[in-house]
């Protein structure tokens, strides 16, 4: 993956946009290899995590959970809607292919739908592709997560690594001058 290629999908990981798993394994390792893409990226994701820091005052964060929630706070209350609107695309299409079926057999004699059976399997079809789609975007999210503690960790590790380096460093040098000094001792004896 190219540099440019890196920024078009940038802000699509950040935000755990739906990507194939090929292009996000190309992405992360290309900033593997390109620090100027590793470090914008790095930059990116702090300001994200104190973007998600920052909550108005009287107001609580709410998330595209499963769940349809009222969120108050300085806009008024408003109620999550996609999670609602698709419980509610499931069910009739659920009550559809319940009448289809019932129709099928001969027990609902009448038409109750103009659905076709080619219409409700693409209908069908579509929701199948929207769950895989939404799991791919939930793999994505737990590997950015998941690399994100990597990283941390290896900060950790590295700063203690350091630390070791610097502590060894000033034994040397007390060592070599308690050596100087004995020598000095030795000479002037």
């Amino acid at each position: 993956m190219k540099c440019e290629e890196c920024q078009a999908h940038l802000v699509d990981v950040l935000y755990g946009e739906r990507l194939e798993p090929r292009v996000m394994l190309e992405f992360f390792r290309h900033l593997g290899a390109c620090s100027s893409c590793e470090t914008e990226y790095l930059e990116l994701t702090e300001t994200r995590e104190r973007l998600a820091e920052w909550v108005p005052d009287g107001a609580e964060m709410s998330g595209f959970g499963d769940d349809a929630r009222i969120v108050s706070g300085r806009f008024g209350n408003r109620i999550a809607w996609w999670p609602l609107l698709q419980k509610v695309a499931a069910t009739v299409l659920i009550l559809a292919g319940l009448l289809a079926v019932l129709q099928g057999l001969g027990i609902w004699s009448r038409p109750a739908t103009g659905i076709s059976e080619d219409r409700l399997a693409e209908m069908v079809h579509d929701i199948v592709v929207a769950r895989q789609v939404e799991d791919w975007k939930v793999i994505g999210s737990a590997l950015l997560n998941l690399k994100e503690e990597i990283e941390a960790k290896n900060r950790v590790e590295m700063r203690g690594i350091y630390e070791d380096l610097y502590s060894l460093e000033q034994r040397y040098v007390q060592a070599l001058e308690e050596n100087n000094q004995r020598m000095r001792t030795l000479i002037s004896r």
